[in-house]
Parts: structure tokens; sequence; C-alpha cells
């Protein structure tokens, strides 16, 4: 990982480039996702859903990152 500028300088390509690059990827995962949801809980099984932001700030460029986290307090590990 890391910012789009350290992408830029250690790829030697453009900023637009390397902004583009990160969206194809994240929609080949969202993609992935909607095709083969994670099922997670079953008949009687108590899910906890919680739903997040991560904020970054750093000179004055706001970054966010919103998720889901899902739990079963079951005692499965089944997350996402």
């Amino acid at each position: 990982m890391g910012t789009v500028k350290n992408k830029v300088y250690e790829l030697n390509i453009g900023h637009c480039s390397v902004v583009q690059w990160e969206q194809y990827f994240r929609d080949v995962c969202a993609e992935y996702y909607r095709r083969k949801p994670p099922v997670i809980g079953g008949f009687g099984c108590t899910v906890e859903i919680d739903e997040t932001l991560v904020a970054r700030i750093v000179v004055d460029v706001y970054a966010d990152t919103s998720g889901f986290l899902a739990v079963s307090r079951e005692g499965a590990d089944e997350h996402f």
C-alpha cells in the first residue's frame, strides 16, 4: 500500500494512472464480492455488524475509508 505520491515515484507513472489502477482494483474486488457474497451466521446464530469510518488527515488532505465488520458471536471466525 502507500500513498498515490509514493506510487507515482516508485512506479514512474502519472498520478492519473495510479488513481485509475486503484479504482480498477477496487472495482475488481467489489465485483468478486458482488458475485460471491460471503455468508456468515446461519439459523439461530447471532451476528453483530458494525460499520466503521477510518479517517486520516495529512497536510490538509482528508482521506477516508469505510468498511463493514461482521462477527459471529457463536465462536466462528467468519468476518469481512
